[in-house]
């Protein structure tokens, strides 16, 4: 194989975690508006995948927007954040973490 094929996306992960590395740099997490919403999804989504409850309906948590809603808002990068805080122990490094994944 050759080398060249993997200049670029070793270059574009490098160029991304330069661009995320602030938010590794603090402990806790920066100011924006839905920040502490979506660390809480990530929560809510560990807590149902801890205790086996799939597909994971938040109906009871944060937005209880009503029950199309719940099954279909924010799953993906939720259920990345559910499955990485079962390592990590912490939606907030799950957070920052999938910043990182998603900005490569």
């Amino acid at each position: 194989m050759k080398l060249s094929k993997y200049i670029h996306p070793v270059l574009l992960f490098i160029l991304s975690y330069v661009f995320i590395y602030p938010i590794f740099q603090n402990s806790g997490l920066w100011a924006s508006f839905d920040t502490p919403f979506h660390v809480t999804m990530i929560a809510q989504f560990h807590n149902a995948l801890r205790n086996v409850y799939f597909p994971v309906v938040w109906m009871q948590g944060v937005a209880n927007y009503g029950l199309p809603f719940g099954l279909i808002a924010h799953p993906l990068t939720s259920y990345f954040g559910g499955m990485m805080t079962l390592v990590t122990q912490n939606p907030i490094v799950s957070y920052k973490v999938l910043w990182l994944i998603f900005s490569f």
